[in-house]
């Protein structure tokens, strides 16, 4: 089992706790997406099938996403910290559930890659100021068509992250009332 720290709704806790298990959908997540940004689920729902083979519970359905590893400790940023976060719908409905999800179902990826997919842009690989500057050079140098290959490359990055990394995201399709701890 993973442990997850997953950010929700109240009302969305509430039916767990209740006994009602769910899927997420934009409608559902505690964070409000732009419309432009809604259209790159897509690959990352794409991912979430291709890495555990389950298909999503509902044609409107996104992964539901919860820390694995913050600032390389398995938990998860403070309420007031959303520096990593899409705006909540309303901070105050907002509260992180641990839960435990079968090894089969979470898909790992870099938490700071995400801002990355949500919003179309290049996910750089460089690791030193001075890489990222020449690797930014060459991209921007790069024609229309070559940029969005390397957008759709750099993305598959983000997938590709070691559990113990920083700022790890593990996410997974359907919440139930018996993944809830405590």
């Amino acid at each position: 089992m993973t442990k997850l720290f997953v950010p929700m709704r109240q009302r969305t806790y509430k039916k767990l706790k209740r006994g009602e298990e769910m899927y997420c959908t934009f409608e559902e997540s505690p964070f409000d997406f732009p419309e432009e940004a809604k259209s790159n689920f897509g690959f990352i729902n794409y991912k979430q099938f291709e890495q555990t083979k389950i298909l999503p519970p509902g044609e409107d359905a996104i992964p539901f996403v919860g820390w694995y590893m913050y600032c390389g400790v398995k938990t998860h940023p403070d309420l007031k910290d959303r520096y990593m976060y899409p705006k909540p719908k309303n901070q105050n409905d907002l509260v992180f559930a641990q839960v435990e999800v079968p090894e089969n179902q979470v898909v790992f990826s870099d938490a700071l890659g995400w801002s990355a997919i949500r919003y179309g842009e290049y996910y750089p690989s460089s690791n030193t100021i001075e890489e990222l500057e020449k690797e930014l050079k060459t991209f921007n140098e790069l024609s229309d068509f070559e940029q969005i290959l390397w957008v759709a490359e750099s993305w598959e990055r983000v997938f590709n992250v070691s559990p113990e990394s920083d700022f790890v995201f593990g996410s997974f399709w359907k919440l139930t009332p018996e993944m809830l701890i405590g």
